[in-house]
């Protein structure tokens, strides 16, 4: 989907099941499944919120915003993840 937009982006594994429980805590996202989509370091979603984004055009609203902090300061969320 990224490749076929023509837009760039880093692919990040993350097998380690400690770094991904982690990562669910600090994002406040306990159901979070992986991939995990973040734009310009906001969270965003998944695949089905990265689908939608795309097929709305939101995408190009994130894409252009300025870069968020991640990880959260404060322990607060980024973003909500897009529905």
């Amino acid at each position: 989907m990224l490749d076929g937009a023509g837009l760039q982006y880093q692919r990040i594994y993350v097998k380690d099941p400690l770094v991904r429980a982690t990562l669910k805590t600090a994002l406040r996202y306990p159901m979070l499944t992986f991939p995990a989509v973040f734009v310009r370091g906001a969270f965003i979603g998944g695949l089905e919120q990265l689908r939608d984004a795309t097929a709305s055009g939101s995408i190009l609203v994130l894409l252009k915003a300025e870069r968020s902090v991640f990880p959260p300061r404060g322990g607060k969320r980024l973003a909500t993840p897009l529905s």
